[in-house]
């Protein structure tokens, strides 16, 4: 690939993925937006916001991204009405590497560190893909079986993913997002989504697999299925933000860790 050497991507080539990693987190950030009913994306200059009231108390769901720390402080206020005006009570912002100064202020206004997760991206025609084997896998036409197997994957209650992602159905299925399954025994046992990004950047979101189908490369395979379609569509990138537990098998795959995003959350108590 042009701009590596010795192995190793050159310094321009490492701001051109890490550009890719922001563009798959901001798209992120719009497809919670518009993934529920009254589900909203807020969009200011510099800063865009997902608002999903049909999740009040997650945060991951209610989230902001920004290009600018001074546009998000300018825009700060404008964003906590938002919140408060749908009913969310915890929204977080993920703050990009290094903002100490926005970290302080943030903390000053009430938001704590919430998680850390690492950005990471790759060129297509850098990874190693794993062959399919005999997995058997498809495309849906709805988020449901995504939205519950992430609840299940991560034990969490209701209402979580399942509730956010409840609008991505048939016709309303965003243009550029697709839904992938993988079945065990006729049951759903590992999924995700990926949501073409502009300049040619695969996001990949909703990585899950059931704890008990875990250790069997499902998440692997299925993703290397994926991330062949969209070569196959001229995309040229692709990108994501990893948990531990998936770090590694991202890793496997030829993707590279690049940064580390935080979550600063502001949370308001119940009444």
């Amino acid at each position: 690939m042009p701009g590596a050497t010795n192995g190793r991507f050159s310094a321009v080539i490492e701001s051109e993925l890490a550009d890719c990693v922001e563009r798959c987190l901001e798209g992120e950030v719009r497809m919670f937006g518009g993934g529920s009913p009254g589900s909203r994306v807020l969009a200011l200059p510099g800063v865009v916001a997902g608002i999903t009231p049909a999740t009040p108390e997650r945060s991951l769901f209610n989230s902001v991204f920004y290009r600018d720390g001074l546009a998000l402080q300018a825009a700060y206020r404008e964003l906590d009405h938002a919140y408060a005006s749908a009913g969310v009570r915890a929204w977080t912002v993920w703050l990009r590497p290094a903002d100490l100064a926005l970290a302080a202020e943030l903390g000053r206004l009430g938001h704590v560190l919430d998680g850390r997760v690492i950005g990471m991206a790759a060129a297509l025609d850098e990874l190693s893909l794993p062959a399919p084997g005999e997995l058997e896998w498809s495309l849906v036409s709805d988020c449901d079986a995504v939205g519950a197997l992430n609840d299940a994957s991560y034990s969490l209650a209701p209402p979580a993913f399942a509730a956010a992602v409840q609008s991505f159905a048939g016709a309303a299925m965003p243009a550029g997002l697709r839904a992938y399954v993988a079945r065990q025994s006729s049951r759903i046992a590992c999924c995700l989504c990926t949501h073409d990004e502009p300049g040619g950047v695969l996001g990949v979101s909703l990585v899950a697999t059931l704890p008990e189908a875990r250790g069997q490369r499902l998440a692997s395979r299925l993703l290397a299925v994926a991330l062949r379609q969209a070569s196959e569509r001229g995309l040229r990138y692709t990108a994501l933000v990893a948990s531990s537990l998936g770090r590694g098998v991202y890793t496997r795959l030829g993707y590279r860790e690049l940064c580390t995003f935080e979550m600063w959350e502001r949370r308001k108590a119940l009444l």
